[in-house]
């Protein structure tokens, strides 16, 4: 117990001598999402990638470690979606919906306008597979997958005042998957065995900050 306090006692100092306020926040994202597999580049006769998007919730907190440069740390609920089309089987469309939990080390550049960059882990949660279409048949993938993998968000955007402790806060934010997801499946549902799915995603997201 006694070296919990002094722990807590350093980390208030820290804080102190910065002469900053730690701060909390949540937000929304929405934007393009991809999962890309070079077997279905080699088959773009029979499946092809189409437009497709997801969405994601974040709970962050961080710490200012001058009034222009901090470490933010978030919790993120992250929906990395696919859509397919093909001819075959007298023509379908299909999607591939990878649900993960997000962390992202976020270090932010700039006081109103920032940029920011750092590192992401991926968990699994779930991974489906559904028809579209009547063609094929819809089927839980989660097994095809890697429970985790990670990768690089960089971005930015900007802040308003909304008073002494409040802040709306608006971004962009674009994700590359450095390690991939495993084989993962085709756009028929089918397991991949040659070569391994990568996911990348950008989007804007907004939300409210909250400063101690």
């Amino acid at each position: 117990m006694k070296s919990v306090k002094i722990v807590l006692f350093l980390i208030g100092i820290t804080i102190y001598s910065y002469g900053q306020s730690p701060y909390i926040g949540a937000k929304y994202g929405i934007g393009i999402t991809k999962l890309t597999n070079k077997h279905i580049t080699n088959n773009a006769d029979s499946m092809r990638s189409i437009f497709s998007t997801g969405s994601n919730y974040s709970l962050y907190g961080g710490i200012t470690f001058t009034d222009r440069i901090a470490l933010q740390v978030e919790l993120v609920y992250n929906s990395l979606n696919q859509k397919y089309q093909g001819d075959v089987l007298g023509g379908y469309q299909s999607i591939t919906e990878i649900k993960t939990f997000d962390v992202p080390v976020m270090l932010q550049v700039g006081k109103w306008v920032y940029a920011e960059a750092g590192p992401v882990l991926n968990v699994l949660l779930k991974a489906e597979f559904k028809s579209l279409s009547d063609s094929l048949n819809s089927a839980d993938v989660t097994d095809k997958f890697d429970k985790t993998t990670w990768g690089i968000a960089f971005g930015g955007g900007g802040r308003l005042n909304l008073g002494e402790h409040f802040a709306l806060n608006l971004g962009v934010r674009a994700y590359i998957g450095i390690k991939d997801f495993g084989n993962g499946v085709d756009a028929l549902g089918q397991d991949i065995h040659d070569y391994n799915t990568t996911g990348w995603s950008v989007g804007l997201n907004g939300g409210l900050r909250i400063r101690f």
